[in-house]
Formats: C-alpha cells, sequence, structure tokens
C-alpha cells in the first residue's frame, strides 16, 4: 500500500470512531432511584390475613432492571417486620414485576405509572392486592 492510501484509510478509520463515540458510544444512562410506601392486602374479600405495608428502596437501570429492598412496618407478627427483603424485577414500558427474597417468595404483576404501582402479589398460597406509590 502507498502512503496516500494508508493515510485515507486511517483518516476515514478514526472519523469513524469519533463518529461512534458521539452516536452513542459515551457514558450510559443513569439509573433511577425511588423510595416508595408500599403495601399488599388479600385479594379475598374478608380474610384475617394480616395487611402487610412497609417502604420499597429501588434502583431501575436504562435497561429496566430493578434492584433493590424492602423493610416493613407491618403492625403485629409478620415474619419479615424490621428485616430487609431483597427485591428484583424488570420494568418494560408501564409493565411491571417484581420478585420479593432470594427465592421470589412473594411476585407481583402490575403497572408502573406517574409513581405509582398496582397489581396483584402473590406467593405460593395467596394473592393480594399491591399498591406502592413515590414518597415527596
Amino acid at each position: 500500500m502507498n502512503a496516500s492510501y494508508r493515510f485515507g484509510a486511517a483518516l476515514m478509520f478514526s472519523t469513524l470512531l469519533i463518529c461512534c463515540a458521539a452516536l452513542g458510544g459515551g457514558a450510559a444512562a443513569q439509573s433511577q432511584n425511588l423510595t416508595l410506601q408500599a403495601s399488599m392486602v388479600s385479594a379475598k374479600a374478608g380474610s384475617a390475613v394480616t395487611p402487610y405495608s412497609g417502604t420499597l428502596t429501588i434502583s431501575i437501570s436504562s435497561a429496566g432492571n430493578i434492584t433493590g429492598s424492602y423493610i416493613s412496618d407491618s403492625i403485629g407478627y409478620h415474619a419479615a417486620q424490621g428485616h430487609i427483603v431483597t427485591v428484583t424485577g424488570t420494568l418494560h414500558g408501564t409493565k411491571l414485576h417484581l420478585r420479593f427474597g432470594m427465592g421470589g417468595g412473594i411476585q407481583v404483576d402490575g403497572t408502573f405509572v406517574n409513581g405509582k404501582m398496582t397489581g396483584t402479589a402473590y406467593d405460593a398460597a395467596r394473592q393480594y392486592n399491591f399498591k406502592a406509590h413515590v414518597e415527596k
């Protein structure tokens, strides 16, 4: 190859690299960090199951992956009262899926719109109405 050809190829390659960096090769989008007040009540009318409430602290990545924790502040006996429970999940558009606990013992399917989560929570034996809203 002659010197002129190599110079031209190098110039085109460097221009391509600069264009790629400008189009998205830079820093990734930031995660969104939120603190929400959450509650779950039995979906079965007249159920004696104690309602649950607590603080949900999550981070939502630009890809829609959710990680965080839940701390129960429910009144009365509750096995998780005061304990930190791991939360994972996904958010695609407004469609929400959460898993509470290492084994995903309680799962939530619902929506997240305008700072409010609503949906159905369930474990192996029961179904709950789930709600959470962003703290102001």
